[in-house]
């Protein structure tokens, strides 16, 4: 309980701590809810009834299907195309968690054709700084973000509105680069479960490893990286 309480005190890794305290209860005698009667009491099964068999086959059932959930969801990764960790494409609950260390920033070019007009948005004018720095690197969430600005620009009056995403973004140290093409109108874009077209492919090479001074492996950081967040 300590060592997760200073995870969740020292690291920002959302739940996970908080998840795995509530995990340790698997540690405890069965009958613990019921001790603390957070359960009623258990009624013995009557020994002279035999259970039904389409009850056993739906509990096995259910069984097998939680089963299968477990193994696709964190799988299903694999039927998206590119790297994971740089189109986020499946990455939730697939447990790839500290895998990868990404920076980005984002700002977004909003046009009006109807009224020939355009300018430039700061995601730090509408959210937080956390959530500013947490949508940068999520290409769901830019894509979220821009409907967000469309249907408010809508509601304003500029019904033919365009979102377009200016992003760049560094993954494991690699040098920046685009990561949402800018030409896309994201107003536009379906939010689903199929590929995103609009997510540039990563094609910047891993830097060139050294020596540390224990002879480690080490990898280059660019110097000043900040912190995801919008420019």
């Amino acid at each position: 309980m300590l060592f997760h309480g200073l995870n969740a005190l020292l690291f920002h890794i959302g739940v996970f701590p908080w998840l795995m305290m509530a995990a340790t209860t698997i540690f405890f005698a069965p009958d613990w809810p019921r001790r603390l009667r957070l359960l009623p009491p258990r009624r013995l099964p009557d020994p002279s009834i035999e259970p039904s068999p389409p009850r056993a086959r739906a509990m096995l059932a259910a069984v097998a299907a939680y089963l299968v959930l477990q193994v696709t969801i964190p799988l299903r990764h694999f039927a998206y195309p590119g790297n994971v960790s740089w189109t986020e494409e499946g990455h939730r609950f697939s447990w790839h968690m500290k895998l990868r260390d990404k920076d980005a920033s984002a700002r977004f070019l909003v046009a009006d054709p109807a009224q020939g007009r355009s300018w430039t948005v700061k995601p730090s004018n509408h959210l937080t700084r956390l959530q500013s720095s947490k949508m940068a690197a999520q290409p769901d969430m830019i894509l979220q973000f821009a409907h967000h600005l469309a249907g408010r620009l809508r509601r304003a009056g500029h019904h033919r509105v365009e979102v377009r995403a200016w992003v760049t973004a560094s993954l494991n140290g690699r040098e920046p680069q685009p990561l949402i093409d800018p030409t896309v109108n994201l107003a536009a874009q379906p939010r689903g479960v199929r590929p995103a077209t609009w997510i540039l492919p990563l094609r910047q090479p891993l830097p060139p490893r050294t020596k540390g001074l224990a002879g480690a492996p080490l990898r280059h950081r660019r110097p000043g990286t900040p912190d995801a967040a919008e420019e």
